[in-house]
C-alpha cells in the first residue's frame, strides 16, 4: 500500500500562509500574476510550477521574484520568500496537496493545461480565457468552483475573494461535488468500450470473408482491365472495367494513376 505523499520543502513552505500552486505556467501567465502581486494581500505566497524547465528562464524568474528554487533548498528552515519555484519534474500533481488554492496555467496560450489534478483536491482554480475546448474546465466554472480571469486585475480580485471563508469553502464543495461526479469516468469509458468490441470486431472481419469469395487479380490482369474509349471531342479517354477495380493488393489507386499515365504517354 502506497504511503501519502509528503515533502518537507513544500510543507514548510506552505505553512506559513495561504498559498497558490501555479501550475504549468509559461511566461504569459507569469506576466499576468507580476501585474496582479502587489495588490495581492502579503499573507499569501506561491510556487510558481513553470511547464518548461529551463534554467536561464528559471534563473531570471528567480532574480525577478526574488524567489527560493526548490532544488536549493534542504527543508528545514527556509530562508524569507513569499514565492518558490518548483524547478523540478514529476512533482506538480501531488504538490497541490499542500496549496490553498490553485492556478492552471496555459490559458494565456493556446490552451488550458489539467485542472483535474487540483480538483481532486477540492482546490478553487483559477486560469485565463482560452479554456473553451476543455469540458471540465466548463464544469468547474458552471458549479462555482473555478474562475476564468483575463488580466491581472481580474486575478488579484479573486485571490482577495479567497480571504472570505463562506465563499472559499463554497468553491471548495463545488469542486469536489464536480470532482466526485467526475470519479470512475475510465471504468465507465472501459466498460463502453468492452460492450461495443464484438460488434468492432465484427466489422474488422467482414471485408475478410468478402475478399475470400474471389481470388485476387495479379498485376496483369489489372492492365488488361483497361480499355480505350473516345469522347465526343475525339480525345483518348481511359476507363477502367468495372469488374477490375482491385487488384486484390489494396494498391488500386496507384497502379490506376500509374497506368492512366502510361496510356496517355502513347496517345
Amino acid at each position: 500500500m502506497k504511503s501519502a505523499f509528503t515533502d518537507p520543502v513544500l510543507a514548510n513552505f506552505c505553512a506559513e500562509g495561504p498559498t497558490v500552486i501555479a501550475g504549468s505556467v509559461w511566461p504569459e501567465d507569469l506576466k499576468v500574476w507580476q501585474r496582479a502581486w502587489p495588490a495581492i494581500p502579503e499573507k499569501w505566497r506561491i510556487v510558481f510550477a513553470p511547464h518548461v524547465i529551463d534554467e536561464t528562464a528559471i534563473t531570471n524568474l528567480q532574480t525577478q521574484w526574488q524567489a527560493l528554487r526548490y532544488t536549493r533548498l534542504e527543508g528545514a528552515e527556509l530562508p524569507e520568500s513569499r514565492v518558490l519555484i518548483l524547478d523540478t519534474i514529476g512533482m506538480l500533481s501531488r504538490s497541490y496537496r499542500y496549496g490553498k488554492l490553485a492556478y492552471v496555467g496555459g490559458a494565456f496560450r493556446t490552451g488550458l493545461h489539467n485542472t483535474l489534478e487540483p480538483m481532486a483536491y477540492g482546490l478553487p482554480t483559477i486560469f485565463g480565457p482560452n479554456h473553451d475546448k476543455f469540458p471540465e474546465a466548463a464544469g468547474a466554472l458552471a458549479a462555482g468552483g473555478a474562475y476564468s480571469i483575463d488580466n491581472g486585475d481580474q486575478l488579484a480580485e479573486v485571490v482577495e475573494r479567497m480571504d472570505d471563508e463562506v465563499a472559499y469553502y463554497s468553491a471548495v464543495e463545488a469542486q469536489r461535488r464536480v470532482a466526485l461526479a467526475n470519479s470512475g469516468a475510465g471504468e465507465r469509458t472501459a466498460a463502453y468500450i468492452l460492450k461495443l468490441l464484438p460488434v468492432y470486431l465484427l466489422l474488422c472481419l467482414l471485408p475478410v470473408g468478402l475478399a475470400a469469395q474471389r481470388a485476387p487479380l495479379p498485376y496483369s490482369s489489372f492492365e488488361q482491365g483497361i480499355r480505350q474509349s473516345k469522347s465526343r471531342d475525339g480525345a483518348d479517354e481511359l476507363q477502367l472495367a468495372a469488374r477490375y477495380g482491385d487488384d486484390g493488393r489494396g494498391t488500386t489507386g496507384r497502379r490506376d494513376h500509374r497506368a492512366r499515365n502510361q496510356f496517355r504517354g502513347r496517345a
